[in-house]
């Protein structure tokens, strides 16, 4: 194979390769492995020379100024090209659905024969199959050989093919997948893919253009999706959800629960199932550490929520509120002053119900891409069902901060408040179903819309701190001091988060300048939190200082 390749590397340098074709032993080497004739032997190699030499596609004309061919000539060899594109040796090197010129265009040779011809090597020879993941990987990795032109749409069905035939039929997953078509195995394959990745999701149209290059086959097979004609759809392994428009970025295609359990729980029980968050931050409860201090009653109401949450309850509050016909999730609300414990509270139920939290910060799913962010709340809801079938527990979906989502929608015509109508709608239509422990954090109430409040099961108000809760939050802060400094700096109005920010500031210049306790500067950093508070509630209005 080592003399193949340094053979063609130096063909394109023969000024008299056409005249001695017939005696070239590269073409004639390629023409028995190949199956090809005389003439389509020769442009493959020249082809395949150019490809070698640069590394990439090379515009067919180029043999016309390299071996100074006649316009005839040039013409007779580019329809052999083209037939070599149809016999799927070749791809052309475009993008999908931009037109190139026909008459001088760029081809690639396919990954596959390029593989075998000069590394002799054949991919296949290291996929397990006996094993689904390896499978759906080897299916996957031809997808997007195909959908980088590397590989002909022609010689794509013929690998996948040659994988399906390979693959061993005793296996579960065999069983399962072998009584349908091979596009109806191709699309499982694929949605296989996106699980593993932490992906359960894809839109309509992108997933019809992964399969199909051509704009009338992608309507067709639109078509047999919306219509669920495919016995994947009839036998619950695949689902279609379609919001405003079946085409959009919104509509999704993915494995059902029943399919994840028949194609891949059941493979390994005792495999361990790594989940792996995209569109959420995912905190393990055993990485939260902070101490929380509460009023009593808003204590009184998160203890109730932590017992509802509670491994020795949330299973049989869950049965039976679905067989009263009732909505099941626990979806709660906690609202009020900024620095409260809004958040803390939600992973302090975390930590004692032992839940992984799976955080959403509303800015991070927002794009300035049409639909994008639509879709990325959906995805968001599909992360939290995988999660649901992986972790131990049943993790809580945190919405931190999520003031704008739930704030009353507007009849609007530009293009981000529609995009935020969508989003608020598709969180509602989620929360009427949902199946699991949902909280939201807002310091904004009165502006929530009246369809979210219907949802909310719980709402918690959180209070500024009283004086004896701020004495209990000075204390974990500052444990050093005395007992008198904390009831002084116990009677100044400041929420759980100015005391942790007047705490580090004053720590950090101890720290850096070496000095002995100053209740003056403690006083200092507390009027600049409660001035900071002052001037933002009043446009901009300074208070004096602190007696």
């Amino acid at each position: 194979m080592q003399s193949l390749y340094s053979k063609l590397l130096i063909l394109k340098d023969d000024e008299d390769f056409f005249k001695n074709s017939k005696r070239n032993s590269v073409i004639k080497q390629l023409q028995k492995e190949l199956n090809l004739t005389l003439e389509e032997s020769t442009i493959f190699s020249i082809i395949m020379s150019y490809q070698l030499n640069s590394n990439y596609a090379s515009e067919f004309s180029k043999i016309k100024d390299d071996f100074k061919l006649e316009n005839e000539a040039y013409l007779k060899y580019l329809h052999t090209a083209y037939k070599l594109e149809k016999k799927g040796l070749i791809t052309l090197a475009e993008k999908r659905r931009r037109r190139t010129s026909k008459i001088n265009p760029e081809f690639n040779i396919d990954d596959m024969i390029f593989n075998k011809l000069i590394l002799g090597f054949d991919y296949l020879d290291e996929v397990d199959f006996s094993d689904i993941y390896s499978v759906a990987n080897v299916i996957e990795d031809l997808l997007d050989k195909k959908n980088e032109n590397k590989l002909s749409e022609y010689r794509f069905y013929d690998e996948v093919q040659r994988v399906f035939d390979k693959v061993d039929k005793n296996q579960e997953f065999v069983k399962i997948i072998n009584k349908y078509t091979t596009h109806e195995q191709l699309i499982i394959c694929h949605l296989i893919c996106r699980y593993i990745d932490g992906n359960n999701y894809d839109g309509a149209s992108d997933f019809a253009e992964t399969f199909f290059d051509n704009l009338s086959e992608r309507a067709r097979f639109l078509e047999s999706l919306l219509k669920e004609e495919l016995e994947i759809f009839q036998d619950k392994l695949v689902q279609l959800e379609v919001r405003s428009n079946f085409f959009d970025s919104s509509s999704n295609i993915e494995l059902t629960p029943k399919a994840i359990a028949l194609l891949l729980q059941s493979k390994d029980k005792t495999k361990k199932q790594e989940f792996k968050a995209q569109f959420t931050k995912h905190i393990k409860f055993n990485t939260l550490k902070k101490e929380i201090f509460l009023d009593e009653r808003i204590a009184k109401d998160i203890n109730q929520l932590k017992n509802v949450c509670s491994a020795k309850n949330f299973n049989k509050i869950i049965k039976d509120l679905k067989k009263a016909n009732l909505p099941s999730g626990i979806v709660s609300i906690f609202y009020g002053f900024p620095g409260t414990g809004k958040t803390a509270s939600v992973y302090e139920i975390a930590k004692l119900t032992k839940r992984d939290v799976l955080q959403v910060d509303i800015s991070s799913i927002q794009s300035k891409w049409v639909g994008e962010s639509e879709k990325n709340t959906k995805a968001i809801f599909d992360e939290y069902k995988r999660a649901c079938e992986i972790l131990k527990s049943k993790p809580i979906l945190l919405f931190n901060e999520a003031d704008a989502l739930i704030s009353k929608r507007l009849d609007v015509t530009d293009t981000v408040g529609q995009m935020n109508n969508t989003m608020q709608n598709i969180l509602l239509e989620e929360l009427e179903n949902f199946d699991g422990i949902f909280m939201a954090t807002t310091n904004l109430i009165d502006n929530m819309d009246d369809a979210f409040s219907r949802r909310f099961l719980n709402k918690i108000k959180f209070d500024r701190p009283t004086a004896k809760t701020r004495t209990y939050i000075w204390k974990s802060k500052l444990p050093e001091l005395e007992d008198k400094i904390y009831e002084k700096l116990s009677i100044y109005d400041l929420s759980g988060g100015q005391i942790e920010n007047v705490s580090r500031k004053y720590l950090i210049n101890k720290i850096l300048n070496q000095k002995e306790f100053d209740y003056k500067e403690i006083l200092e950093y507390i009027e600049e939190e409660l001035e900071f508070k002052k001037s933002d509630e009043n446009g901009g209005t300074k208070m004096g200082f602190l007696s």
